[in-house]
């Protein structure tokens, strides 16, 4: 094992020095505040690896924190799935990056960093790993514990948050439409954008600063990308903006979040 010590600059700055320094052929990202379920996830990943010979092998993860000694049930379906574009459909592909297990080289032969300086690096990294178009394997019986803390960065959407995750979706949806319509992982970055747009309008919502007027129009002119529907839950967002409208969908959908969610 070996320890870095550096200056705290953030979790993009952390990662892409152990991405950097990395000598396995595997990369797995761990935050602060989480955990594995039990001392036989990476154990399940690694058996993973090997049946399958997969660049990315996806996690389960599960919510802890809400109650002391409590954590939820699994949240990411059971069966197993080594379709790539099953995967992003059923959002088994997420974009978390701490949900994975990607191979070294297929990062580092892409030049593939964490975003710097900026908040929803993840969405950006896992997107850019989606579109080198990866073999994938899913292992639903090892689960990350993601920490439920209300003074996260993750429940306290500002500003940036927002103005970074559009720039990012932006970024990606560019880079999917300009890849030739036959390729697959075109479609499936389109679709991954996509439910990043839907997050984005429950951010906008969510925001506990005042968001310029022209922003919210560019998120509300971006919203052609909800024909991307593969994934159920943009295609009901879909169905809900025709009947309803824009506004009234976004109103539902912070609400739900709200109550059901959060």
């Amino acid at each position: 094992v070996s320890v870095i010590h550096q200056n705290n600059s953030g979790p993009s700055v952390a990662r892409n020095k152990g991405i950097q320094k990395a000598k396995g052929e595997y990369l797995l990202f761990l935050d602060s505040d989480d955990c594995y379920a039990d001392t036989t996830v990476l154990q399940k990943v690694t058996s993973c690896i090997l049946a399958s010979g997969a660049d990315v092998v996806c996690m389960n993860y599960a919510r802890f924190g809400e109650r002391p000694g409590a954590r939820g049930a699994a949240l990411l379906p059971m069966q197993e799935c080594s379709d790539p574009g099953q995967m992003v459909e059923r959002t088994i592909y997420t974009s978390s990056a701490c949900l994975k297990a990607i191979r070294t080289k297929l990062v580092r032969g892409a030049g593939i960093c964490f975003p710097e300086g900026v908040r929803c690096e993840d969405v950006d990294f896992c997107g850019r790993v989606l579109a080198m178009a990866p073999s994938m394997a899913y292992c639903p019986d090892a689960s990350y514990l993601y920490r439920v803390n209300p003074a996260s960065a993750t429940h306290n959407i500002t500003r940036q948050t927002v103005e970074n995750l559009f720039a990012i979706i932006e970024s990606l949806e560019n880079q999917a439409q300009a890849m030739p319509e036959e390729y697959p992982q075109r479609s499936w970055l389109l679709n991954y954008t996509a439910f990043q747009y839907a997050t984005l309008i429950i951010n906008e919502n969510l925001c506990t600063q005042p968001l310029p007027r022209a922003l919210r129009q560019r998120i509300r002119a971006a919203r052609g990308l909800l024909k991307y529907d593969a994934c159920a839950q943009v295609k009901l967002i879909r169905n809900v903006s025709r009947i309803c409208g824009f506004a009234c969908m976004s109103r539902m959908l912070t609400l739900y979040f709200r109550l059901f969610r959060a």
